[in-house]
């Protein structure tokens, strides 16, 4: 990506965008790559950092909804799939096969669910991941160590996909950036243009230099509560039992820093160089005493250089910019642009909450995810792996009305921590719970006024207004290329756009080529845990699971860190060293290379190294310290208090 100073320079000297897309979610950032890929001169702009809302809380899944099938949204599961193979042939690096197991506790359930996963895999057709198939209770128990066994008959295993959202989105961001396209974060969209009653632009203002909130830790949904009490989920942060605000370093709020003609105290970063946002780094390698030494030590010296540095632009300034077709894909908030466009509008979105919770790996160790597909008040709940710990959730809750910073309630916590319980051998408690995060989801409100969330489809809808704005509601993650190539397509028939054919079904995101998953380290599927000879008619040479059935976790098929060893340092050939950065992992790699220092961990509880924080402050818009702990690296995600110790 360009540096903030340099995108803002390019958008005050363009007279005209064909595409301005508002919203950096995932629906918005696939509308500006399509776009651009076509080649439209594209702007995307978002209100916060990208991805900070809905599109960096999902349940990391890329998949087509075997829920969706149950409620008879065939078209869409079907679509789902198919868009779940495109993204596993574009972006292998980030998304990979995922194997679920569905525990049978009850003598009707292995037949019931079997049928079921087998027309999934019908409608996979040429997408499929592999076939399902019911397995038998000793089987079950091998690969889904940790299951409980009272009342287990068996069970069905299927397959799904799997993926890091945030680094996909800013993947996906590089390569607008790489095709001609620009995106700006911290740019909230204050008014419309219009000319001859016609959206043709906008206002917006550069709010890079707004404080963080002084409840920071909300920032990915309470992640976790400070309590004193420690209940429901609200995990004690620190000996005393009191609050522990995220952003606080060196014994006060951090500064946003200062900004004198677009130069950084401490660093030029027009120039390329960022040295204010890593020069206590530098000095700590230059004392012989890289920070973060996986001694335990916390980053805090380096947050305060990194939140003042990071900030290339600040002043609040508004900018207007013209634009052939405004597309408005604000997920939850997208009701607030169609007022722009018409005061008078109703409203549209019904949002819905999803909350999960992040807990260690030991409570259901191994490959093979958990699903739940119908809990006692008939919401599906998933226990999948993720960067070596257990994502467990979601909830579906009815929200009355939208919040920046989503709280997970404490019956949601309840929920998840007691049905979790019941179906693990190891009971789940608060103090188990590593990190919480809650995203909104945009559905369409239902017409009936229902409040039953869990039945609105999760389809996408776009829609056009008189003024020829269009917006988009609905969707989910694994649709993200079909939302943008259908917003593009609206634009095209509504005469708004010249037209041109999508690029963007074989498009490789970030990868070359060169990272294709090693077949040969993921597994030999069922046969290495015993099922091989059973009369399970799966258990050929590969088994069921031609993505791997051994117990290391997800993480080393694409989407985690098994690049630091023992000793805190990364290890391994560039790509085993740093999977999740596709073709840029020989940059990172190549720190590494000229100064060994960059590859501790930054902390010894945390899979990430120096040399990646470098590489990002670099190359990806870090405004705020949450933009590089949250979405860009995942450690608020996985361990909220080494994040911000």
């Amino acid at each position: 990506m360009k540096y903030r100073n340099s995108v803002i320079k390019e958008i005050r000297k363009t007279s005209r965008f064909d595409v301005v897309v508002i919203g950096g979610g995932a629906s918005g950032i696939g509308a500006a790559l399509e776009a651009c890929l076509r080649g439209y001169k594209t702007l995307l702009l978002e209100k916060h950092d990208f991805t900070k809302g809905t599109s960096s809380r999902s349940t990391k899944l890329i998949h087509g909804g075997v829920r969706y099938m149950a409620q008879g949204d065939l078209k869409m599961v079907r679509e789902a799939l198919k868009e779940r193979g495109y993204l596993m042939q574009n972006a292998p690096h980030l998304v990979h096969g995922q194997p679920f197991i569905i525990p049978n506790y009850r003598w009707w359930e292995g037949i019931f669910y079997t049928v079921g996963l087998k027309f999934y895999d019908l409608l996979s057709g040429r997408f499929s991941l592999g076939k399902s198939v019911h397995l038998k209770r000793d089987t079950v128990l091998k690969l889904l160590p940790g299951i409980s066994q009272k009342g287990l008959r068996g069970g069905v295993l299927y397959h799904d996909g799997q993926f890091d959202d945030s680094r996909l989105a800013v993947d996906l961001l590089h390569e607008l950036f790489a095709n001609g396209g620009l995106a700006l974060n911290y740019a909230e969209v204050m008014a419309l243009e219009k000319e001859n009653n016609q959206v043709s632009g906008v206002v917006f203002r550069d709010v890079a230099g707004k404080p963080v909130p002084d409840t920071a830790r909300k920032a990915v949904g309470n992640l976790v509560e400070t309590s004193s009490k420690d209940e429901y989920g609200k995990v004690r942060t620190d000996a005393d039992g009191g609050d522990a605000e995220e952003g606080e370093v060196d014994e006060g709020e951090v500064d946003e820093g200062e900004v004198d003609e677009g130069n950084i105290e401490g660093g030029d970063i027009e120039g390329g160089n960022i040295e204010g946002a890593i020069a206590a780094g530098d000095a700590n390698r230059e004392a012989g005493n890289p920070t973060g030494d996986a001694s335990g030590e916390t980053i805090a010296s380096f947050e305060g250089a990194t939140e003042n540095a990071l900030v290339n632009e600040l002043g609040g300034k508004n900018f207007i910019v013209k634009a052939g077709v405004v597309i408005n894909a604000t997920g939850v908030w997208v009701d607030e642009i169609m007022k722009m466009d018409r005061p008078g509008h109703r409203k549209m979105i019904r949002p819905s909450q999803g909350v999960h919770l992040v807990i260690d790996k030991s409570f259901l160790p191994g490959y093979y995810a958990l699903m739940i597909p119908k809990t006692s008040d008939g919401r599906v709940l998933f226990a999948v792996p993720w960067h070596g710990h257990l994502v467990v959730g979601t909830t579906d809750t009815p929200i009355d009305s939208s919040s920046e910073e989503p709280v997970a309630l404490e019956e949601e916590i309840r929920f998840i921590l007691g049905t979790a319980t019941e179906y693990l051998e190891k009971p789940v408690e608060s103090k188990d719970v590593l990190s919480v995060f809650a995203g909104l989801r945009p559905l369409a409100a239902p017409r009936d006024g229902s409040s039953k969330t869990k039945e609105i489809s999760r389809n996408h809808k776009i829609m056009v207004s008189d003024s020829k704005l269009i917006t988009v509601i609905g969707g989910k993650w694994t649709t993200y290329r079909k939302m943008g190539q259908d917003m593009i397509d609206t634009a095209v028939s509504q005469g708004l756009l010249n037209r041109s054919e999508s690029q963007t079904k074989s498009f490789r995101i970030l990868n070359s080529g060169t990272h294709e998953p090693d077949n040969d380290k993921r597994g030999t599927g069922l046969r290495d845990a015993g099922e091989r000879g059973n009369g399970n008619p799966a258990a050929d040479d590969r088994g069921a699971d031609d993505r791997g059935a051994d117990d290391r976790g997800a993480d080393d098929r694409g989407t985690g860190h098994y690049g630091i060893g023992d000793h805190g340092m990364a290890e391994g050939d560039t790509v085993s060293r740093f999977p999740r950065y596709g073709d840029h992992a020989g940059e990172i790699a190549a720190l590494v290379d000229k100064e060994p220092a960059l590859g501790v961990a930054i902390h010894r509880d945390l899979p990430y190294t120096w040399a990646e924080v470098e590489w990002i402050c670099r190359n990806e818009m870090v405004v705020h310290l949450e933009d590089l702990m949250a979405r860009r690296l995942r450690a608020v995600f996985l361990f909220i208090m080494q994040s911000f110790a």
